[in-house]
C-alpha cells in the first residue's frame, strides 16, 4: 500500500496522507489514483457524516485550490466542488470496499474520481450508476450533448474539443488535417470522453453534408456547433495585401474558407439541432472585423461578415431555440502565434492589453463551454470579444509605460 495509510488512526490524517503524497507525487499515474482513492475509501462516506463537515470541506477546498494553482486540475475550489468531490470519493470508496473484486472496483472508482478532477463529472459507462448520491455530480455542464469543433486540430480549436469533452459532451473533431483531428479525439478518448476525428474540406458543401451526417451517425443528435476554422497560415495571410494588390483569388479562398464555410455548416446543422428542440452555435470572429489595416483585407472583411451572418441567423431561428453568437477573440497565445509573432512585438501587445497577462486557448474554451450551456440560454445574436480589453481603451495606453 503506497500510502502506508493501514498505521494511521485519525482519519484526518489518512486524509492529509492521501493529499500530500498526491501533490508531491502528482507526476505518477498510479499515486493520482491511489492517493485520491484510500483516504476517502478509509474514511468512507458514513464516517465523514459523522465527523466536523465544516474541518473536512475547508481540507478538500485547501487541496483543490493547491491542485488548481499547479494546473493539475480546472474546476472551481467552492463549497459545492468540494462536497461533490466527497460524494465521488465517498461513494467510490464505499463500492470498493463492498465489491467482490476489490481491485476491479478500485481501478473504476480511480477513474471515476480522476474524470471529477478533470472536470468531467460523469462516471464512465461501466461504473455503478447507484452509487452516486449527489445529483450535481451525476452529470458534466455539457452531459448528453454533441458538439462540433471545426479547425479542431488547431491550438485553440483542440483545447476546445478537449474541454468540451471533459465537460460531458460528445465531440466530433472537425479538421482539414485529419490525422491532427484523429490526434485530439483520441486524446479526449483517452481522458474517458467521446470523441471522433472528421477530415473535412469545409469550403465544399458535399463536405459539409457528409461532415455533419457523420457526427450525427456516430452520436445520435447535434446540440453544439463551434465554427472555429479559418485560414490562418503565414504563407496565406502574407498573400492577403491592401485592395490595390489583392489578387481574386487569395479574397475567393479567405472568403470560402473564413465566411461561407460558416454559413454552410449553419445550413446543415440547424435542421439536426431542431430534431431535437434546438442548440448552440457559436461562430468565431476577430478583432480584425472592428478596425481597419493596411493589408489582410480579405481576412478582415470575411470576419466582419460572420458578424453579420451570426445576428441574421439568430434573427431567423431563435423561436425554433437555436441560439447564435460570435466570440470576437484578441491575441490568443498559441504554438502557431509564438512561431511568427517576435518577442519584441507580443511585449508591445501586452502593453496594450489592459489585463496582466495575454490570452490562451484555454479561455477561449471556456467560453464556448459557456456559450455551450444551458447556462447561456438567454444570450444570442451577440459578438463577445475576449481580448483583455484591447479593443475598449484609447490608442496611447498601449504606449504608455507598464505601471
Amino acid at each position: 500500500m503506497i500510502l502506508g495509510v493501514t498505521g494511521i488512526a485519525d482519519p484526518w490524517d489518512i486524509v492529509r496522507a492521501g493529499v500530500d503524497a498526491f501533490l508531491t507525487e502528482c507526476g505518477q499515474p498510479d499515486f493520482r489514483r491511489i492517493a485520491l482513492e484510500e483516504a476517502p475509501a478509509a474514511l468512507g462516506w458514513t464516517r465523514w457524516k459523522e465527523l466536523e463537515e465544516n474541518y473536512f470541506l475547508g481540507l478538500v477546498k485547501a487541496s483543490l485550490q493547491g491542485l488548481a494553482q499547479d494546473g493539475l486540475i480546472d474546476i472551481p475550489s467552492d463549497d459545492l466542488t468540494a462536497r461533490m468531490f466527497l460524494a465521488a470519493t465517498g461513494e467510490a470508496g464505499l463500492a470498493v470496499g463492498a465489491a467482490a473484486n476489490p481491485d476491479e472496483e478500485r481501478e473504476r472508482a480511480g477513474r471515476l474520481v480522476m474524470r471529477f478532477l478533470e472536470g468531467c463529472a460523469s462516471p464512465s459507462p461501466e461504473f455503478p450508476g447507484d452509487l452516486l448520491q449527489c445529483d450535481d455530480l451525476a452529470m458534466g455542464r455539457l452531459q448528453d450533448k454533441v458538439a462540433i469543433v471545426t479547425g479542431g486540430a488547431g491550438g485553440i480549436g483542440g483545447a476546445t474539443a478537449r474541454k468540451l469533452g471533459r465537460e460531458g459532451a460528445a465531440v466530433a473533431v472537425v479538421d482539414i488535417n485529419g490525422e491532427g483531428a484523429d490526434r485530439v479525439a483520441e486524446e479526449i478518448m483517452a481522458a474517458g470522453g467521446q470523441a471522433v476525428g472528421v477530415q473535412t474540406d469545409l469550403s465544399q458543401e458535399s463536405a459539409v453534408v457528409a461532415m455533419v451526417a457523420a457526427a450525427v451517425a456516430a452520436f445520435g443528435r447535434l446540440d453544439v456547433l463551434h465554427n472555429n476554422a479559418a485560414l490562418t497560415e503565414s504563407d496565406f495571410l502574407s498573400r492577403d495585401t491592401a485592395v490595390t494588390e489583392l489578387s481574386l483569388d487569395v479574397w475567393d479562398r479567405a472568403i470560402s474558407v473564413n465566411l461561407s464555410s460558416q454559413m454552410l455548416t449553419c445550413k446543415h446543422a440547424i435542421p439536426e439541432m431542431e430534431k431535437h428542440g434546438g442548440g448552440s452555435i457559436i461562430n468565431m470572429s476577430s478583432g480584425a472585423a472592428f478596425s481597419g489595416d493596411r493589408v489582410r483585407t480579405a481576412y478582415g472583411v470575411s470576419k466582419a461578415g460572420v458578424h453579420t451572418l451570426t445576428m441574421y441567423v439568430a434573427t431567423s431561428h431563435g423561436k425554433k431555440n437555436i441560439r447564435v453568437n460570435t466570440i470576437v477573440p484578441g491575441l490568443i497565445i498559441t504554438d502557431a502565434v509564438r512561431a511568427h509573432i517576435p518577442e519584441n512585438a507580443l511585449a508591445s501587445l501586452s502593453r496594450a492589453t489592459l489585463t496582466p497577462h495575454l490570452g490562451e486557448p484555454d479561455d477561449i474554451a471556456d467560453l464556448v463551454v459557456f456559450l455551450s450551456s444551458d447556462e447561456s440560454k438567454y444570450i444570442t445574436g451577440q459578438m463577445i470579444a475576449i481580448d483583455g480589453g484591447m479593443s475598449v481603451h484609447a490608442g496611447h495606453v498601449g504606449q504608455a509605460d507598464e505601471g
